[in-house]
């Protein structure tokens, strides 16, 4: 839905359920522009979304918000959880409420990150919402936005509320308290038995317990959901081929914590081991015991360090988090080293506990963006990054809580060295192959509306731009190929789709029955034209001529608000500027002279070693990690 013109002021709600939607129908009532994020299940069957539009309640569209900032939500996380942590946790009182947690080096630096790692995790979910309200007053719009009805809200979204919706906030608040209590008196009521015969047996957790994990295990692997990326690429920059060394593939114990799985995942992830034939341990994290006298006392602890009440409760949650995860490792008293598959998604709080009881924490950079993510915490003892642009940005951050930094580079950009001949999985007869790296598009169009990047829209901008560019270029051959092909058959992007099968030059790569297929055609490609994308950062670096276009419907930056590059050529931010630089690729090789790419691949990217390349310089660091005697923990 686009911005209202009419002067109406705005009501934008989180999450409609049945209850808001009557509300907000009678709001709608009154002349009010009444918008909504997400709608509940019960609210989206049959016609009921179309039904909420007739009356006046739409779903935000963020394609329609022109100028808006696709990462403001990243940003508005980041300021308020710093500003938060600055106010609630401050040094001095830092300094107290680290004694609680168990000795780590820095430890009050880390139990700040550890903090700010909590803020943000409860403030991301609203992130969007608020971020659409700043931009809808910002253009001229009166705007009220209904607060989540979260106990956290009126402490932690304070900053971003006026003072009517901070007042609705706790009135809400204190009846969600309430609602629950009644609910927990009702549950502990004897009841009238309705049924005869044995009880029922109760479901069970088939996860396998800690205990059951094998002990003389020195490296443990937390790949993150499986050891495959889907389909573009194995998590295996780790490995040696040594049969004896810890590093060997079958001497590392892979690691789920299943708290974080969900049953559908969880099913996604056993078929992902089985066919890397691996067999991973689920961790199960034990319960927290105590009762309210451990909350009670973990409260007074916090007052009596200077902390206020939500302070002092967040500390001890995150204390308790970490006794948990403790409690869940003791059975590998032998491991020495842990090794992180997706290190931006791994638990801060279990990240600490890896370190208090005495294991390595290693990781490779996955993302070169994520570095420049503003104020994100992440706790590492040995990291490998890209790049010095990336160490410094790390640096910078003071929730970084980072051990060493070892800059060699991306470890996947080696993976472009594969055997491959030049436009191998091309169209033949074409003299310049351009490999199109695009954004995935949802299927749901309710979650497509969601999405402030890669919506239909945006996507739709983009193949038009490509498609363009194949017209005025016939002697280039255009593959398009991204994390899935789901936007060939949606309805919404069919007239794209028909566009692509009239020229003779374009085509779409569908086949994911085997990793590196996107590796291999980049490798066998001329030139790559992209929406931000790890693949496109590591063909940069392996000297390939890449293009990121950034152009939206909306008129915002894209990933380019986080990292540009600057000051050379990489980025295109219209129709325009991409066919100049695509021209200046077909006509001389490069978007750049070589002296510019040299300096900007020394910047950005390490240059790739032959002799030692990033894999074989982080693999030859941790076996010296692991011949060094062991940390107490």
């Amino acid at each position: 839905m686009p911005p209202d013109t009419s002067g109406r002021p705005y009501l934008l709600i989180q999450r409609l359920t049945p209850r808001l939607a009557a509300i907000a129908r009678l709001v709608a009532r009154t002349g009010i522009a009444v918008m909504y994020l997400q709608a509940d299940e019960t609210m989206r069957q049959g016609d009921g979304l179309a039904r909420l539009a007739a009356s006046g309640v739409r779903q935000i569209d963020y394609a329609q918000l022109r100028g808006f900032d696709a990462y403001g939500h990243v940003k508005l996380v980041s300021r308020l959880a710093t500003r938060l942590t600055d106010r609630l946790l401050p040094e001095t009182a830092a300094a107290l409420a680290a004694e609680a947690f168990p000795p780590v080096d820095d430890r009050t630096r880390k139990v700040r990150a550890l903090f700010h790692d909590f803020l943000s995790g409860h403030l991301w979910p609203a992130s969007s919402l608020y971020t659409a309200a700043d931009h809808l007053r910002a253009t001229g719009h009166r705007c009220f936005v209904w607060p989540p009805e979260t106990p956290s809200a009126p402490l932690f979204l304070r900053d971003v509320m006026s003072w009517p919706e901070w007042a609705l906030s706790c009135l809400l608040t204190a009846g969600a308290v309430l609602r629950n209590a009644v609910s927990r008196l009702a549950g502990r009521l004897p009841r009238r038995a309705t049924t005869s015969g044995p009880a029922a047996a109760s479901p069970t957790d088939a996860t396998a317990p800690a205990s059951a994990a094998p002990v003389a295990t020195t490296v443990l692997m937390f790949p993150h959901q499986g050891p495959f990326y889907g389909p573009l690429f194995e998590k295996n920059q780790y490995y040696v081929d040594d049969a004896v060394s810890p590093l060997n593939r079958g001497n590392v114990l892979h690691i789920e914590i299943a708290d974080f799985l969900s049953a559908p995942t969880r099913e996604t992830v056993d078929q992902s081991y089985r066919k890397a034939g691996i067999v991973p341990l689920y961790l199960a994290i034990p319960p927290l015991g105590g009762g309210p006298g451990r909350w009670i006392a973990a409260l007074k602890r916090g007052r009596a360090a200077g902390l206020s009440l939500s302070a002092a409760l967040i500390v001890e949650i995150l204390r308790a988090r970490i006794e948990r995860a403790r409690a869940s490792l003791r059975p590998f008293g032998n491991a020495r080293m842990a090794l992180l598959g997706y290190e931006y998604l791994f638990p801060v709080w279990f990240a600490y506990a890896l370190q208090a009881n005495g294991l390595r924490i290693v990781a490779s950079q996955e993302r070169l963006l994520q570095a420049f993510l503003p104020d994100r915490a992440i706790i590492i003892d040995d990291y490998f990054v890209h790049s010095e642009a990336a160490r410094e940005a790390l640096q910078a951050n003071r929730y970084a809580c980072i051990g060493a930094m070892h800059v060699v580079g991306d470890v996947r950009t080696e993976d472009l060295a594969r055997p491959v001949a030049r436009h191998d999985g091309f169209p033949p007869g074409y003299d310049h192959a351009t490999l199109v790296l695009d954004w995935h598009s949802d299927a749901d169009p309710a979650q497509n509306a969601q999405n402030t990047t890669n919506n239909w829209a945006n996507n739709i901008s983009f193949y038009r731009d490509i498609l363009r560019l194949a017209r005025r270029f016939p002697r280039c051959c255009f593959v398009l190929r991204g994390k899935n092909a789901v936007w060939v058959d949606l309805p919404a992007l069919a007239d794209v789709r028909a566009e692509v099968g009239s020229l003779p030059n374009v085509t779409v790569s569908t086949d994911y029955s085997r990793p590196y297929i996107a590796y291999d055609l980049a490798a066998a490609a001329d030139s790559i034209v992209a929406r931000y994308t790890s693949l496109g950062d590591q063909c940069l670096a392996a000297g390939k001529p890449v293009i990121y276009h950034e152009g939206t419907v909306t008129e915002c930056l894209l990933a380019s608000s986080i990292v540009d590059f600057s000051p050379y050529p990489i980025m295109a931010h219209s129709a325009a500027e991409l066919e100049a630089l695509y021209t200046r690729v077909v006509e001389t090789g490069d978007t750049m002279p070589p002296e510019a790419r040299a300096d900007m691949i020394g910047r950005f990217f390490a240059p790739p070693q032959p002799t030692a390349p990033a894999k074989t310089a982080m693999r030859a660091k941790l076996l010296e990690f692991l011949a060094e005697p062991a940390k107490a923990g």
